[in-house]
């Protein structure tokens, strides 16, 4: 939900309810038992995933703020709302296999971290353009709705 202060700015507060623009990913580089690096891409469904997101959140704002913000201003959730295993995406980028997820999520925390999740995206990659979200609003299908309740349905286009 976006707020405006007093000087009218906008501010943003938590819960949203967020759709991905383009997949979502976060990763960790592991190394086998033979030296050898793997990437283990995380699952929405898997509780790392929420830590590792507001982890590279917070490195973000480090970034942009010459240091971490204050541990009161630095909660964040994710949480998967419409995301099913048809939103996983395995994406080849220049010869690297990526695994990501589009869908509905509900995001919420401090106002800081999420004004970074709408300007910067939310994961990993997100130069590679993963991550970016926008405000989800549910939308009315309009040919659901009978022709009593639709005015436009009606011989001519406007209500009398």
């Amino acid at each position: 939900m976006c707020i405006r202060d007093r000087w009218g700015l906008r501010r943003i507060t938590g819960p949203i309810t967020v759709k991905t623009l383009s997949p979502i990913t976060v990763y960790s580089t592991l190394q086998t038992e033979t030296g050898k690096k793997k990437t283990y891409y995380y699952s929405p469904f898997e509780k790392d995933f929420d830590e590792l997101v507001k982890k590279n959140l917070i490195k973000k704002v480090s970034l942009l703020n010459n240091g971490p913000p204050q541990l009161d201003r630095a909660k964040f959730s994710i949480k998967p709302v419409k995301v099913s295993t048809k939103n996983e995406h395995i994406i080849n980028y220049k010869g690297t296999i990526i695994k990501a997820w589009s869908g509905i999520y509900e995001i919420d925390g401090s106002e800081e971290l999420l004004q970074v999740a709408f300007d910067a995206g939310l994961g990993s990659k997100n130069s590679q353009g993963f991550g970016m979200i926008e405000k989800y609003e549910k939308q009315i299908n309009i040919s659901n709705v009978t022709s009593k309740e639709n005015p436009f349905t009606k011989k001519g286009r406007y209500p009398s």
